[in-house]
């Protein structure tokens, strides 16, 4: 199937999650994505689904509920993702489109954490597949997860289309880790707008 046939962010079955993986679905937002690629790893397999905004986590814990079969393959992660752990930072929520922000929002604030902090600390021993959606904080999440992207290489499905300037610096700074990573594009909506960058290492 074409990256332009799917429906949902990051759920490629080109560059995909298969049964038995380890998942980190950055921007869970109400849950669709993380149900999808639990149904796709299975029991034997774990998704991780970082979502921070209460709003959004309300309706994604009633859509788990109404999952039973698939809820325990779900770990929720209620921190920001970004490139250094504990950092205070604002946000105003706008539901599936929430962002942080340096200067004081209107929605609360919240402490960041990193993807290699969490990995470490949750004693996750890899990860086999990364989707990250979220608002334009991609390129600062990818840098918090260094050691987990040299030690386990995992795909990758990275959302490009909240700052123009990503096109360029995230597969810059994917390239510059020199892990072999392989790069394609993909569109997952009817007016082609927003583009993923999907990611293999050779």
């Amino acid at each position: 199937m074409s990256p332009a046939n799917t429906s949902i962010c990051g759920v490629n079955d080109a560059v995909g999650c298969n049964d038995g993986d380890y998942v980190i679905d950055a921007g869970a937002c109400w849950g669709e994505t993380a149900l999808e690629f639990a149904r796709r790893v299975g029991v034997s397999g774990k998704v991780f689904a970082f979502e921070f905004v209460p709003s959004n986590l309300k309706v994604l814990e009633q859509n788990l509920s109404l999952n039973p079969d698939l809820r325990p393959i779900i770990t929720l992660a209620s921190s920001p993702l970004w490139d250094v752990s504990g950092e205070e930072m604002a946000f105003d929520d706008g539901g599936c489109s929430s962002k942080l922000s340096a200067v004081l929002g209107s929605s609360g604030k919240v402490r960041t954490t990193t993807i290699d902090e969490y990995v470490s600390t949750q004693r996750i021993d890899h990860i086999d597949y990364i989707k990250m959606d979220i608002e334009g904080a991609e390129l600062a999440a990818l840098r918090g997860a260094i050691q987990v992207l040299k030690s386990s290489r995992p795909k990758l499905a990275i959302a490009l289309y909240h700052r123009d300037v990503d096109f360029q610096t995230i597969p810059e700074f994917i390239h510059s880790l020199d892990l072999g990573y392989r790069f394609h594009l993909g569109h997952h909506s009817i007016n082609q707008y927003e583009t993923i960058l999907y990611a293999t290492a050779r």
